[in-house]
């Protein structure tokens, strides 16, 4: 079952990410059309300003070589290649006396161009004449002595770029602005988008010029977004499946084989008790020890942080303390006489009554000195199973620590639910003495709390003479750290005097 609900789970993460682009592609659809409108306004905005520039230099190039009588300077200026390009359809002229010339040669029927010249210094702007609804172009004219000058602007370019990045998505509109050419307007595009009920423009104003652009968008550029947020979304999302469903399957076999190894680890007794000392320094020798799991590979000694918790999350670490505790009783006759050891439980040990299982199958051994830590990393669920576990251990004679007290769930809580009296102050309490470190106050806190509440208090992690002589001084005798010894095998606690004290 374990392995379908495990097949469920990839399959859920390599569908998950499209399922949300199914679900969030209509959110997606208008920041996706922003960006597009936005990118068609800027390549706009890119050819209109390289083309104003190109006429700009051919106009103000012609004007002053004009002699307007449509002799051979005026035929060779309207035909010169430099000047007869991409961005005019046709240029002409038009002479006081009636003649008139263009780039195609014969003259052309012009509209009726206004008198006054908008634009300043002889330039006027206008529209070709209307013919049967077909579209109007721009036409640029000037006008000096009675004689008239005159450029039709090609404005193929726009029909190419309102084209892109999809056909008839768009409409635009140039709404002039300037004085003597208000009301003049130039379109192109698809003219039914802006008579859609559900249509959008964006208007940007060409100050310098006094031109309003108006790009109108609806219906069929929602469906050109869609269409791309499903193009490109769609393998993405895929990919992106594929790889949390990859990863996930990744950590699922290295947890398996990492539960496989513990496993084989178990049978073959590969997880062995190291004993730190536990020194009363009022005393100045050594009282008790804790023992502390190594996972031995070969010839080298896993620590517990690299596997105890999911040892705990697999619950292999059951067993594990089950294979210590018998190795600890078996060794028990090789530490000193009076001396006793300290073992750390989780909550499944309490909570199903592993602890005096196990105790009962050995005829309840060495009471006196065999004493219990209770770990704060996981909390207890059950703290009425906890109770009765551990009073009716206390009955036969064990006793109880709270371990790690104050950096996990519940330590005062457990105090008074469980009826325990003796704690373990965490190391990183121990290691702001001497520090401006505002946790020494906790570990100042903690202490008061348990020279008030009668506690048997025990500081681990002690490594310098500077927390020895501080906790000294507030009453604490019972240390355990490097400063004293480091944890090790049964058969090097020889080396360790249990009379004295660094």
């Amino acid at each position: 079952m374990k392995a379908v609900s495990e097949n469920k789970r990839v399959l859920l993460l390599l569908l998950l990410p499209v399922v949300l682009l199914l679900l969030s592609s209509e959110l997606l659809l208008r920041p996706v059309t922003s960006i597009i409108v936005k990118n068609q306004f800027k390549l706009m905005e890119e050819y209109l300003s390289q083309r104003q520039h190109s006429i700009n230099d051919i106009i103000l190039h012609q004007v002053p070589e004009f002699h307007f009588d449509c002799g051979p300077q005026d035929a060779k200026l309207l035909r010169a290649p430099e000047n007869y390009n991409r961005y005019f359809r046709v240029m002409g002229i038009k002479t006081k006396t009636g003649m008139g010339c263009s780039s195609l040669g014969s003259d052309l029927l012009l509209p009726d161009l206004p008198n006054d010249t908008p634009i300043g210094q002889g330039f006027g702007l206008t529209t070709t004449g209307a013919m049967h609804d077909t579209e109007q172009e721009l036409l640029v004219y000037f006008r000096s002595n009675g004689n008239t000058a005159y450029w039709i602007l090609d404005s193929s370019w726009i029909r190419e770029i309102i084209n892109l990045p999809c056909r008839d998505c768009f409409y635009i509109e140039f709404l002039h602005h300037a004085p003597g050419s208000e009301g003049l307007v130039f379109e192109r595009g698809n003219p039914s988008v802006p008579k859609e009920s559900h249509v959008h423009f964006l208007s940007v104003m060409d100050t310098q010029h006094q031109v309003e652009q108006k790009l109108w968008f609806g219906k069929k550029l929602d469906d050109y977004a869609r269409e791309k947020i499903f193009v490109y979304g769609l393998p993405l999302s895929i990919l992106l499946g594929v790889l949390l469903a990859g990863a996930y399957w990744l950590y699922l076999s290295y947890h398996s084989s990492l539960k496989s190894m513990l496993q084989r680890g178990i049978a073959r007794q590969e997880f062995i008790p190291f004993y730190q000392p536990i020194v009363d320094i009022n005393q100045g020798k050594i009282v008790g020890y804790e023992v502390l799991v190594r996972w031995k590979k070969g010839k080298e000694f896993i620590p517990p942080a690299a596997f105890v918790e999911h040892a705990e999350a697999c619950g292999l670490i059951i067993p594990i303390t089950e294979s210590l505790l018998q190795q600890v009783l078996q060794q028990l006759p090789k530490l000193e006489s009076g001396t006793w050891v300290s073992i750390n439980l989780v909550a499944k040990h309490l909570e199903e009554a592993h602890v005096s299982r196990v105790l009962q199958q050995h005829n309840w051994p060495e009471p006196d000195r065999l004493k219990f830590e209770i770990t704060e990393r996981l909390p207890i669920a059950d703290i009425d199973a906890a109770r009765q576990e551990i009073a009716w251990l206390t009955e036969r004679g064990y006793s109880f620590k709270i371990d790690d007290f104050g950096t996990g769930y519940g330590g005062f809580k457990y105090i008074q639910a469980l009826g325990i009296d003796s704690i373990k102050i965490d190391k990183m309490f121990t290691d702001t003495i001497g520090t401006n470190d505002l946790k020494r106050g906790v570990l100042d806190a903690i202490i008061a709390f348990g020279m008030e509440s009668e506690l048997e208090m025990i500081v681990e992690g002690v490594e310098t003479a500077e927390q020895v002589e501080y906790l000294k001084k507030r009453g604490i005798f019972l240390l355990q750290g490097y400063y004293f010894a480091r944890p090790m095998p049964v058969e090097q606690l020889k080396t360790v005097k249990s009379g004295e004290a660094p």
